[in-house]
């Protein structure tokens, strides 16, 4: 055998061997090569794309002109239906709603979850005769419940290659004080929508994505 042979006589009788068997050996290689371009597929599920890949610059994915083109009908949309609406609460309900209508309509797990709150009149004063129910106390003894109902949205866009153990959460503010009013906020939910569009439509993403639309009026507490 070629093992109890020098190491070089015994290089030399292996080449010797396989060149005397040549054919099998092509033949061999040939199977095992068809056996790793089939397998490819099963291989390529192993490789993700890390958090790093969210990072500027690091990653080859693109927001391209169509999305952002998305991006602009869906907050021209969001914008148009609470257009006609003044009151806060009002606005907000459209802006949810037709939020979670077309994530819906994407194909997206959506859960929404309600919860009571208090309300934008009560917010600024609720540390002035506010007691802990929610109501307020008149100098004449009476109360004024100030109950309203809270709302929060998510969707969340399952990644092809994970096993769904992790995920990214992005949060949407919506409804809040702080911004430039209903059309800033449906410019957002605009933004959004278009980024769930596109990541639902992308292979790369190794992790689930979670967008949340949180109900930021004032007096959610």
């Amino acid at each position: 055998p070629c093992f109890a042979m020098a190491p070089r006589d015994a290089l030399v009788a292996c080449a010797g061997r396989l060149l005397d068997n040549h054919r099998r050996v092509s033949l061999l290689l040939y199977l095992l090569g068809v056996v790793l371009v089939c397998s490819y597929p099963l291989l390529q599920r192993r490789v993700f794309i890390d958090e790093n890949a969210f990072l500027h610059g690091h990653s080859a994915a693109g927001f391209s002109g169509k999305d952002a083109a998305d991006a602009f009908a869906f907050s021209a949309r969001a914008e148009a239906a609470c257009v006609n609406l003044t009151d806060v609460d009002a606005v907000f309900t459209a802006l949810s709603w037709f939020a979670e209508t077309e994530l819906r309509v994407l194909g997206l797990d959506v859960t929404t979850r309600e919860y009571g709150g208090l309300n934008q009149g009560t917010y600024a004063s609720r540390h002035r005769g506010t007691n802990q129910a929610g109501t307020i106390r008149g100098r004449d003894g009476s109360s004024t419940s100030t109950k309203t109902t809270r709302r929060n949205t998510h969707a969340v866009v399952r990644a092809s290659k994970s096993p769904g153990r992790e995920g990214v959460v992005f949060a949407t503010l919506v409804g809040s004080p702080d911004t430039d009013g209903p059309e800033a906020d449906a410019a957002a939910i605009g933004t959004g929508l278009a980024f769930v569009k596109f990541l639902k439509a992308a292979k790369w993403p190794a992790k689930d994505f979670v967008w949340l639309l949180l109900d930021a009026r004032a007096g959610t507490g």
